[in-house]
């Protein structure tokens, strides 16, 4: 019988930062847990006056046009922006950098800027079940990936304004993913608004979606999906760590988990007290409801797993300074072959320290010779 941990503790010093949490009622695992990353986040955060803090970008803002061949550097100048006001331990682990882009129907204008993200709340296509293959009736994660970076038409009472045309038209909005985290949530929408239920006072009601999605549990390669304007610190390769699963229905649900043991590469489920070692294949049912994912490397097993710097040189300039730019390292050994899949380098993110940011590096010799003012120039001022 494996031991298990009553959470009973932690979960009263939750219920005291986020009073709506203090009962057992039923509540949302993905809600529940944005919330605790934004509340950590708030406690941890090394800017100690963030809300009076403004970016002194000359190139950054939220509605600001930018040119589509700079969008590399304009994205560094977001990012520091955002370091500006916000950094801490979940900065570093769960949060990437989308790139939305809006355009005008009628004149062409368009509108780009970046965000940050700390998870991906991704569209279940079941409408496409119908045309899939026979040998393959199923939904994937690449399709819900591919319908969340689909373009979005946006008209009527939904259009956009357009500041060049002075009034709201239609318009499209896409999404792309512009830099991914070294842990990368991802939130399965099973709940939506169906115009078929109707509440007692008469709004939509909900229905939960339980079509089975299949999702791999190795080597998840991103490099596809991520914009190809946007070169990435790492390789996009992910393992899936741990699933929380929701069975039941919309009025009456029950959670479980799944979770991979770092040292020993096994999966067990949790649910409630009981805590049974289960096979891979179990991992991936139609009750998966958010999945984490742990950025990878692989490495030879003779090779030392840890040494002084960047262990990746790819450049002298992406090195790490010291050990305290370094949120964590670790190591899974995989048995079915004589490598070790590494967790990939966390590097602790600050406005002072941009080489260990996620973008490429951009060189302030390299901009000064063609003068143009590089992001590394305004950083120094």
């Amino acid at each position: 019988e494996i031991p298990i941990i009553s959470p009973k503790r932690f979960k009263t010093a939750v219920d005291l930062a986020m009073d709506h949490f203090q009962d057992y009622g039923q509540h949302d695992v993905q809600e529940y847990f944005a919330f605790l990353l934004d509340a950590i986040h708030e406690d941890l955060n090394r800017v100690l006056d963030a809300g009076t803090i403004h970016s002194k970008s000359k190139i950054w803002g939220k509605d600001k046009e930018l040119d589509e061949a700079n969008q590399e550097l304009i994205a560094r100048e977001a990012w520091r922006g955002y370091l500006s006001r916000n950094k801490s331990i979940i900065v570093d682990l769960f949060q990437g950098q989308l790139r939305s882009t809006l355009q005008c129907g009628k004149c062409g204008h368009k509108s780009i800027k970046f965000d940050p993200f700390m998870y991906l709340s991704l569209p279940i296509p079941k409408e496409i079940i119908g045309s899939l293959p026979k040998n393959c009736p199923y939904l994937t994660l690449d399709h819900c990936l591919k319908r969340f970076c689909e373009v979005e038409e946006l008209d009527g009472e939904d259009g956009w304004y357009c500041p060049e045309c002075k009034i709201k038209t239609n318009a499209t909005k896409k999404l792309d993913l512009w830099k991914l985290p070294p842990v990368l949530i991802i939130h399965l929408k099973r709940f939506e608004s169906s115009p078929e239920i109707l509440t007692k006072s008469g709004r939509q009601g909900r229905h939960k979606i339980s079509d089975f999605v299949i999702f791999p549990t190795d080597r998840m390669v991103l490099d596809w999906v991520v914009d190809h304007g946007s070169p990435q610190r790492d390789h996009p390769d992910y393992d899936l760590m741990a699933v929380a699963n929701h069975h039941g229905s919309i009025w009456n649900g029950h959670y479980t988990s799944f979770a991979r043991s770092r040292s020993t590469n096994d999966w067990n489920q949790f649910d409630d007290e009981e805590v049974i070692p289960v096979s891979p294949a179990r991992v991936v049912s139609s009750s998966a409801y958010v999945l984490m994912y742990v950025k990878m490397e692989d490495q030879d097993a003779n090779e030392p797993f840890f040494a002084e710097g960047d262990r990746n040189q790819r450049e002298k300039t992406n090195s790490i300074d010291s050990l305290e730019d370094v949120v964590g390292v670790a190591q899974i050994t995989s048995e079915m072959s004589a490598s070790q899949r590494n967790v990939g380098l966390i590097r602790r993110q600050s406005c002072t320290k941009p080489h260990l940011w996620p973008h490429a590096w951009i060189s302030s010799h390299a901009d000064k010779d063609s003068k143009r003012v590089s992001v590394l120039d305004e950083i120094s001022e």
